[in-house]
């Protein structure tokens, strides 16, 4: 939503610093996003997510992180 991307969005557009880290990799999976197995659900109005990711793109460095999952 607006609500939740807006913020990220604005900062990055006034700083020009890193916006978000990128989790995508899996280790039975690599990068090959069509055999990821971390998913995400939502419980009790939250979202939670399941799996391990092998590697986080700028994760040391970023503000937020966006975390490639299928929706159960």
């Amino acid at each position: 939503s607006e609500a939740q991307t807006g913020p990220v969005r604005s900062e990055y557009q006034r700083t020009g610093r890193l916006a978000f880290a990128l989790a995508v990799s899996e280790p039975d999976a690599g990068s090959d996003t069509m055999s990821m197995a971390t998913t995400v659900r939502s419980s009790d109005g939250k979202l939670v997510l399941d799996g391990v990711k092998t590697f986080v793109n700028n994760g040391e460095y970023a503000p937020a992180l966006l975390v490639a999952a299928i929706d159960d």
